[in-house]
């Protein structure tokens, strides 16, 4: 899988990840987020076709619109990628 795909698995389970908290805040017109950066993108194996991966999204740092989050994916429990997302609404 090209990394560009995976940077995407993760920006976008960010988004997930936005939205559902502010759905469960009670702020459900929570607006469109834009990826705003990427920093210390690392691709530590080459993810095959048939590969499961399991993308994991945690906040960093939250200040009122903007998000920096970070992102990892695994296959078989193994890194295989690790971003940090900058997302702005």
């Amino acid at each position: 899988m090209p990394g560009v795909l995976m940077i995407e698995a993760i920006a976008q389970a960010g988004g997930l990840l936005y939205f559902q908290t502010h759905i469960d805040n009670g702020t459900p017109d929570a607006g469109l987020m834009f990826l705003a950066g990427i920093d210390d993108a690392r691709f530590k194996r080459i993810v095959e076709p048939g590969d499961q991966l399991r993308i994991e999204v945690k906040p960093l740092k939250i200040r009122g619109t903007i998000w920096r989050l970070k992102g990892e994916i695994f296959v078989d429990d193994k890194l295989a990628c690790s971003a940090e997302i900058l997302s702005a609404q």
